[in-house]
């Protein structure tokens, strides 16, 4: 949990006592440096946080929202056709998308732009379908770590990771 990891960092740099354990303003800095430290850690590379899901498009609509995903970065994306088939599409960099002169040209998805907002996560593609029936995008991303909250949480990192936390 992170009171372990808290606990053994404190121990570690002599702010806590063997057998003590940390309570008030103590260990409400630790969480608050913890939390740091791990969304710091988020522009690196964790196989563990890769996870895979899939989203509708909307017929002659680019963009598609990921709030329920809540990304930290795509890794890759993919369009599913009606026979179930994916076809890998190539990932676009910002200027690459905003220079697509029509944007709304039809024809079969082979192209995404990833724009990570502050307050919205949204998914473009290009070309865009006309029409939608049981197609889908899918895409992989690194999802964002999990806040530590209370003491009483585990981190999320593995088990052996925790020592490196800790010592961090």
């Amino acid at each position: 949990t992170a009171r372990q990891v808290v606990e053994f960092a404190l121990k570690k740099v002599n702010l806590l006592a063997a057998g003590q354990t940390a309570t008030g303003e103590l260990a409400a800095d630790a969480l608050v440096e913890l939390n740091v430290m791990l969304k710091e850690w988020m522009k690196y590379d964790s196989i563990w946080r890769l996870t895979d899901t899939s989203v509708t498009p909307t017929a002659s609509t680019a963009s598609i929202s990921l709030s329920t995903a809540n990304p930290y970065r795509v890794v890759d994306g993919r369009y599913r056709n009606t026979s179930s088939i994916d076809t890998p599409m190539e990932e676009l960099t910002r200027q690459e998308y905003y220079d697509i002169p029509q944007k709304t040209s039809t024809g079969i998805p082979t192209s995404w732009y990833f724009d990570p907002q502050r307050a919205t996560n949204t998914l473009y593609i290009w070309p865009v379908l006309s029409s939608v029936t049981t197609e889908t995008i899918r895409f992989t991303y690194q999802r964002r770590y999990e806040d530590v909250d209370d003491l009483a949480n585990d981190i999320d990192v593995p088990q052996e990771h925790l020592s490196v936390v800790g010592f961090n």
